[in-house]
């Protein structure tokens, strides 16, 4: 009887050790949880702008800023994402769902936190200057923008020499977004450290058009592009296409260039004219990757590519 007795008083402090035990951990998950989902959550800025002298105007912009961003002293990297034509600076934020593939992306430890920048690049101006020097984008983005946003924010090109120019600022956009990174990075090797291309609008002459494009919409996308059309030919418009860009790339400065990716859809419109620009960058010994994925030329698909060029922007800022 005694021994029974001892039985039960060593069962019942057991049991109020157990369930102390599971008491104290559950408090500390309830406590421990609210900080861990706050801490792993970036932030979205819609209501930026900046005033740019070359265009005249305001320029909108929205810009992500990781999670640790107010919660440390460092300086980040950057990503410049662009958008696609009839599209404006708040289409990754509400279409792109960026904030939130984002967050999900950086709970890779092989994934530097990152700021994110996206531009207002107006309706269809393939973020170039214009042929009548109407709106010299490429300008503005250049020489105020990049450096008005790496001197507001946080960023490693503050730190420079400390940080090269260039090693921690990357490049991606859809669409006509996909021709702005490459065209930009084509013609300043030196300024990002890769460019992620998503169904690339790599506009040519043997452009098929799909059937929803009327005779007007056609003109207006080469005339973005190539400038007036006189005598049947817009004139600027074979200088400023990707595929002519690679082909006169000069050879000597081949190694100068990042990591290039060209992402496309199966069923994309846009696939032979982004497999004729990955024929011709892979022949001249670009560093150039192609990834074909299932899908058109939708949201859906850029919703998907998106974690992939976070991916390759935050491993190259590491020199992987």
């Amino acid at each position: 009887m005694h021994m029974l007795n001892q039985q039960s008083k060593f069962m019942s402090r057991r049991h109020h050790n157990i369930v102390g035990c599971f008491t104290l951990l559950l408090t500390l998950l309830l406590f421990a949880q609210p900080h861990q989902t706050f801490a792993q959550h970036g932030t979205t800025h819609t209501n930026n702008s900046i005033s740019s002298e070359i265009l005249g105007q305001e320029v909108p912009y929205s810009v992500y800023l990781p999670p640790s961003y107010h919660t440390s002293e460092r300086p980040y990297p950057v990503l410049y994402l662009l958008h696609g034509a009839d599209g404006n600076y708040l289409d990754w934020v509400y279409f792109g769902d960026v904030q939130h593939i984002a967050d999900e992306a950086f709970n890779d430890p092989s994934i530097p936190e990152m700021i994110i920048v996206m531009p207002d690049g107006f309706v269809d101006i393939y973020y170039q200057n214009q042929y009548d020097g109407s709106l010299d984008y490429e300008d503005f983005f250049v020489e105020e923008f990049i450096p008005e946003i790496e001197q507001t924010y946080r960023t490693m090109a503050q730190q420079e020499p400390l940080y090269p120019d260039g090693q921690y600022r990357s490049i991606s956009g859809l669409s006509m977004g996909g021709y702005g990174a490459m065209y930009y990075t084509l013609k300043y090797p030196q300024m990002f450290s890769s460019a992620y291309s998503m169904s690339g609008a790599f506009l040519s002459p043997n452009t098929q058009f799909p059937s929803s494009y009327n005779e007007d919409d056609v003109n207006e996308r080469f005339e973005s592009i190539g400038g007036p059309m006189v005598n049947g030919v817009y004139q600027n418009f074979d200088q400023n296409t990707i595929q002519t860009l690679s082909e006169t790339f000069p050879e000597d400065q081949i190694p100068m260039l990042p990591v290039l990716y060209i992402d496309c859809g199966d069923d994309d419109w846009l696939l032979p004219d982004n497999l004729e620009v990955f024929d011709i960058m892979r022949d001249r010994g670009f560093n150039v990757e192609l990834r074909i994925n299932d899908g058109g030329h939708t949201q859906e698909y850029w919703r998907a590519a998106l974690p992939k060029a976070i991916r390759v922007a935050g491993h190259s800022f590491r020199g992987w």
